[in-house]
């Protein structure tokens, strides 16, 4: 994707539609990682929970539906679906936790030359580009802000997870390490 050249960096290939990226937005110092959907001059909404790129709506359908623990020991309903972003096919679970939550009508954004648009897979759970700066969101990302592509997990854990204080190793997610990402 892109190798870091001292402070600069040697651009492999564009970032494409639907890719996991790893990025710092403006005004941050830690690194993201959500999906990206809108690429320069794409037009992104949601109308009704359904994603539409470039006023065309991206189909979607339910696989299997369960219950999982949000993290904080609320179990919520999750669908796993698989949306069809662009022609594309890609798999992943998306937590819903409610129904017309507050990313599931917005207005159209316009995504601006050189900046790109990302969301989270947990789309009731996640401030994205759909929200801004001010409000914990991330809105647009730069292009100088991405670092690359993300293409499996190494480790992951819970944010009450401290590594020297192994009280808390139970906050590992085990089911999660070195795991690929689609």
């Amino acid at each position: 994707f892109t190798l870091p050249i001292h402070n600069g960096r040697i651009l492999a290939h564009e970032p494409k539609r639907g890719d996991i990226i790893v990025f710092v937005p403006e005004g941050h110092k830690d690194y993201f990682v959500k999906r990206l959907i809108g690429l320069p001059g794409d037009r992104v909404q949601f109308r009704n929970g359904i994603l539409y790129l470039n006023d065309k709506p991206q189909t979607s359908f339910v696989i299997s539906e369960g219950r999982t623990n949000d993290g904080s020991g609320n179990m919520v309903k999750t669908k796993h679906i698989r949306e069809h972003i662009d022609g594309q096919d890609r798999a992943y679970t998306v937590q819903d936790t409610q129904t017309g939550a507050q990313g599931d009508d917005t207005d159209v954004y316009l995504v601006p030359e050189n900046q790109y648009f990302f969301l989270g897979d947990n789309r009731d759970n996640s401030l994205d580009s759909r929200y801004v700066h001010s409000i914990g969101g991330i809105g647009y990302v730069p292009k100088g802000h991405i670092v690359a592509k993300a293409n499996f997990i190494l480790f992951s854990v819970d944010d009450r997870f401290k590594l020297f204080k192994p009280w808390t190793w139970g906050y590992m997610r085990k089911g999660r390490f070195l795991r690929g990402i689609t």
